[in-house]
């Protein structure tokens, strides 16, 4: 008990900035993977990320479910999943990652908050600057909004992990530095 107890006082959350990267949502992943299946129907790869990330998402075991057959994958999305892909195919690009985020229940997970706001932000920076369609969309995504990261508070309470290289020039009240031998 007394071990339990400690754990929850001195439990403190980590980020680096790869941690805050919108890619490595699996909710954001969820999204991308099924913009990329209604793209391209016969992209079956994509409708097993799709599926994994789902699971993860919303707080299931990927390893439990068989996504290699295409059949075991429809039993495990939510009913009338084919129907709504086919519906947000002719929406506008945020309305369509709107009513994603709502049919399969991703803003229910506390986890994905952070991250899916974000991605709405991103979806609205390009449909604002570009054609809102899903083709040109996931071709920037591929190679700029991958890159793109959450931007939090200074007050965050959280540890922060960073190399001693990227962080000349900052100041902080504490600085761990582990193995060091000067």
């Amino acid at each position: 008990e007394a071990g339990e107890e400690k754990r929850q006082k001195y439990n403190y959350n980590i980020i680096s900035n790869e941690s805050l990267l919108i890619s490595v949502s699996p909710a954001v992943e969820f999204i991308v993977s099924l913009l990329s299946g209604i793209y391209d129907p016969s992209d079956n790869l994509s409708r097993a990320v799709m599926v994994r990330n789902w699971l993860l998402s919303t707080g299931r075991d990927p390893l439990s479910a068989d996504l290699s057959d295409p059949a075991a994958i429809d039993k495990i999305v939510p009913e009338g999943s084919d129907a709504f892909r086919t519906r947000i195919r002719e929406m506008p690009l945020f309305e369509a990652v709107e009513q994603i985020i709502l049919f399969f229940g991703l803003g229910r997970f506390r986890d994905n908050t952070a991250y899916l706001n974000a991605f709405q932000d991103c979806v609205l920076e390009f449909s604002r600057d570009n054609l809102s369609d899903i083709s040109s969309f996931l071709e920037w995504w591929k190679g700029a909004g991958i890159k793109r990261s959450i931007v939090l508070s200074d007050k965050q309470d959280s540890i922060r992990v960073m190399t001693i290289h990227k962080s000349k020039g900052l100041e902080f009240k504490v600085v761990i530095i582990p193995f060091i031998s000067w």
